[in-house]
């Protein structure tokens, strides 16, 4: 891994006055010893530091552990050894100086171990600064919302700004990624030096992320520095797309149109707002993914998600007038509901950010809240992402958030649904700080209760969100292998309770439910595909969901057939036919597999589909069937997927002789003439069967009378009944091998119309 002169604690050393003096301060902030600069808020806020100053002359060591201010500066003074002695330059050995609970990584993906950041025997002759190699990452800033066992995981990455170079003033920061202009492809640059850093603290959350097994991560906005085409292209492909996870895109006012350095060719008037985060982004593209195949349940979206529009005013009534795109959608996870909120301004910014505005507007809030009021009727805890906080934009350091008359908009709004009615749970970025656990108030009345902002991902922030509850829907879904290969059998369970009531959404316009406590319900799909399935239950008077992705393949057994008898000795054909749906796969193999009476399953073939193809359709017919005889016989048919999915299906079949098939049934001069095919390659020896009906035969009860044939030839295969009666009479015919097995034919019924006994004629 690179290392790079980057980081978020400067030391330096040196003597001023009596003792010896450590500074601790972030790397991009102006010396405020040189000059009466601000230091900026950072990832070194709060933040623990331990130094130890060696004298190795002394054999004495001495030690200060200390914290960083809310600024992210610290000074700290080391006046005497513990023998009393002053502390001079020239009597340190060497200096250790550890960053408590900071740690940067080894590796990187899930094998990625993260150690202390920490460095030994510095030597104060040599060394003024101490530089953190890049790139590190602190530790996660941890939310738990609810109660009861942790249920699902989440991620929050905000202000990842690729193109910045980490300077924190606005002229510096704004500075020309990689190739001049705003519409060229990104051809894999990272920059200039610190637009490289920034690129690798980020890649280095994204690790850290990708190690933590998390459900989901929320991208809360300002993805890009000057929102350039090659700057959303770099963030796709090294960021977005590097997620191991389900990520969830919201737009930040840094992702409105491109405004780099050199904007004279920019025209705002001709470009979409959001047109670049849509198309380079890879958002659109991840927004329909999201609706149509992820595991995602009750997506809603506005139009305007989708397609730019005009037709819009700010709450105001002012129109802006160029076509924008709008970020707010929403979905449903167990009880909680994700409400992505974009309020950023559609204004032209000035000074020296051409884009957006950075202050917040209320904008669309008639599908905010909507939505929001469809997520409460259903008593579901509603956590709303968004680029901005719900803050007043008179915050302390505050980089433009909610004016007073928009908070004054918002607390209207929630006091019409009730006098208690509140964000329970905000998270935003946009600060580039965190700050934990705010409520916001207007005129002494709750809007948000529990407000989190994260910090900017390049300096190596981000945030995990643990989400709790006493119960957890879920459902399995298995294809029922005796099918035809489409007939899916649903089972749901809720772990801790029960449900009230319940519906199966199959995701092909076909839903069913129930208000039993067994959730279990079978449907067969027309075609194949890929469908979201979505199980939807009321427990407590509260609405829980899940939804799951189910690929539905076309696979079909050509043949052997259900119920088919395959003679000992003989090689049946097997022929398939296998369909991936998922884009770009196929079925890698097919495994068939035999099991006869009770014994265990054995492999009789593997077909291996080395050409890729899709469909695949193999065939074999190599397999020789056992020398003995079952009624209770089955070969399962297991479909691979290159995706990694698998579906099985099962055919019951016997092993036996294979019966004759009655050709033809008369009744004519007195007698009936049977006839029928010899199917069979093993048989020696026919019985006719004949059924009897009770009340003829006197014994309340339908009863077989069998004649024994003795062997006939191929071409000869006949028999006359002398004595059918009246009504129905009813044959069959079995075939016998050498060793006494035997194997009947189907029944066939010939009416016998009424007639005298003396009509009997003999037959020669």
């Amino acid at each position: 891994m690179k290392r790079v002169i980057f980081g978020c604690f400067l030391f330096y050393l040196g003597v001023y006055g009596y003792g010896f003096k450590v500074y601790v301060k972030y790397p991009f902030a102006i010396d405020s010893r040189l000059r009466d600069t601000v230091v900026v808020d950072s990832i070194c806020r709060s933040t623990p530091v331990e130094v130890i100053l060696n004298s190795e002359a002394k054999g004495l060591s001495v030690i200060d552990t200390f914290v960083t201010s809310d600024s992210g500066y610290a000074e700290v003074t080391f006046n005497k050894w513990p023998d009393g002695s002053m502390i001079l330059k020239n009597s340190i050995s060497s200096i250790d100086i550890k960053l408590i609970n900071i740690s940067h990584e080894i590796g990187r993906g899930p094998s990625a171990v993260f150690e202390p950041v920490e460095f030994k025997g510095l030597s104060p002759e040599s060394v003024l600064t101490v530089t953190i190699p890049a790139p590190f990452v602190n530790p996660a800033n941890e939310v738990n919302i609810g109660s009861g066992a942790s249920f699902v995981k989440l991620g929050i990455m905000t202000d990842i700004h690729i193109g910045t170079n980490g300077a924190w003033l606005p002229w510096q920061e704004n500075t020309e990624f990689c190739a001049s202009g705003y519409n060229n492809p990104w051809n894999g640059c990272m920059g200039d030096d610190g637009q490289e850093n920034c690129i690798l603290q980020n890649i280095a959350v994204r690790d850290r992320l990708n190690s933590l097994n998390l459900d989901y991560v929320m991208l809360t906005g300002d993805f890009t520095q000057s929102a350039e085409r090659e700057e959303f292209e770099c963030f796709k492909a090294l960021i977005a797309d590097s997620l191991y996870t389900v990520y969830f895109p919201i737009l930040g006012n840094h992702d409105s149109w491109p405004y780099p350095p050199d904007q004279t060719d920019v025209d705002p008037d001709n470009v979409v707002f959001g047109g670049y985060f849509m198309q380079y982004g890879g958002f659109k593209k991840q927004f329909i993914k999201i609706r149509d195949s992820l595991p995602v349940a009750h997506f809603q979206y506005p139009a305007y998600l989708l397609d730019s529009t005009r037709s819009y005013e700010q709450y105001d009534g002012s129109s802006v007038f160029w076509p924008s795109f709008f970020t707010f959608y929403s979905f449903d996870y167990q009880n909680y509901h994700f409400l992505f909120a974009d309020f950023n301004s559609r204004g032209s910014a000035d000074l020296h950010n051409p884009g957006s505005e950075g202050d917040a507007d209320i904008n669309k809030l008639k599908w905010f809240f909507q939505d929001f009021d469809r997520a409460r009727s259903e008593g579901r805890r509603i956590i709303v992402f968004a680029h901005h906080p719900l803050i007043p934009s008179n915050w302390p350091g505050d980089a433009e958030e909610f004016d007073a008359d928009e908070l004054n908009r918002i607390d209207d709004s929630l006091d019409l649904r009730g006098s208690n009615v509140y964000f329970e749970w905000w998270f935003g970025g946009h600060e580039h700080e965190n700050r934990d656990n705010t409520t916001t108030l207007v005129s002494g009345d709750t809007i948000a209760k529990h407000v989190y902002i994260t910090g900017q991902s390049y300096a190596g922030v981000y945030r995990i969100i643990n989400l709790h509850d006493n119960y957890f829907l879920d459902f399995t879904s298995t294809l029922d292998p005796l099918s035809e290969g489409r007939t899916y059998r649903f089972v749901g369970y809720i772990l801790g309770s029960w449900q009230s009531s319940y519906i199966f959404d199959f995701g092909d316009g076909y839903s069913s439910g129930g208000s039993s406590e067994s959730m279990i319900k079978s449907h067969t799909y027309a075609i194949s595909g890929i469908k979201k399935v979505t199980l939807d239950a009321v427990i407590n008077n509260r609405h829980y969901t899940i939804a799951h992705t189910l690929i539905i393949p076309d696979i079909r057994v050509n043949s052997p057939s259900k119920g088919v008898v395959l003679e000992p000795g003989t090689r049946p054909e097997f022929s398939f036919y296998a369909q991936d749906p998922v884009n770009g796969s196929y079925f890698k193999r097919i495994e068939v597999y035999c099991k006869i009476n009770n014994d265990p399953y054995t492999n009789v073939i593997t077909l291996y589909n080395d050409s890729h193809s899709n469909p695949y359709s193999p065939a074999y017919s190599e397999w020789s069937v056992p020398d003995v005889f079952s009624s209770n016989d089955t070969f399962k048919i297991v479909f691979v997927s290159h995706s990694g999915y698998t579906r099985t299906m099962k055919i019951p079949f016997q092993i036996g002789l294979n019966p004759s098939t009655i050709t033809s049934l008369t009744f004519q001069d007195s007698v009936v003439k049977i006839t029928w095919n010899d199917n069979s390659r093993k048989n020696k020896d026919y019985y006719v069967g004949k059924k009897v009906r009770g009340v003829v035969a006197g014994s309340g009860k339908d009863t077989l009378v069998q004649y024994h044939l003795g062997h006939v030839n191929d071409s000869l295969c006949f028999f006359i009944d002398t004595f059918p009666i009246e009504g129905e009479n009813i044959y069959r015919v079995a075939a016998i091998d050498s060793t006494n097995h035997y194997w009947y034919s189907d029944y066939d019924t010939i009416d016998i119309p009424f007639y005298k006994a003396d009509s009997f004629r003999a037959v020669s």
